[in-house]
Order: C-alpha cells, then structure tokens, then sequence
C-alpha cells in the first residue's frame, strides 16, 4: 500500500455496528508473519483512545482516502452504530 496517502480501517460486528479509526499510511512492512497486507498508520485524533476502544480483532478492512461521510451515510441507512475508535464516545 502506498506510503503517505489517507486511509480508512473499517470492520462490521454482527449487523448493528461499524468500527472504524482513519488516518495516514506511513510504512508497509514486508515481513513474513501476520496478514499478506500490512500497513503502519498515524492515527487521526487520539491513539490512546484507539488501543482503549479497539476490539474484536485485528481483520479491518481498509480503503484508501477518509471514507468516514459515506459509511456515516450507510449506517444511518441502514440503522447500524459507527464508532470512530480514535475519537471520545459521548455518553
């Protein structure tokens, strides 16, 4: 994957929500473990706040650029939760 350029990491629980953190790529490892496909990323807003949210695993899917209004648009569509991992929740 290309260094320097916007990402988004996405993964859908269940039916009812979508986790999600964007930010930029800034290194593809080549190294022999792990997932064929891997990429380092500066987080957008809070990196503490993505390792206390992250769950369910580390199998996201990512797409180059911030997808984060259209999936925001889905998931109201489709009655489906968003959490930004990278951001405060609200209460």
């Amino acid at each position: 994957m290309r260094v320097g350029e916007r990402a988004t990491q996405a993964l859908l629980v269940g039916t009812d929500l979508l986790l999600l953190f964007t930010g930029e790529i800034v290194a593809a490892p080549d190294i022999d473990r792990g997932c064929r496909t891997k990429i380092e990323v500066r987080v957008d807003g809070d990196p503490e706040l993505l390792w206390q949210n992250w769950s369910h695993g580390l199998h996201r899917v990512t797409c180059y650029g911030d997808a984060r209004a259209d999936l925001r648009s889905f998931c109201r569509y489709m009655g489906i939760r968003m959490v930004d991992e990278a951001a405060p929740q609200s209460a």
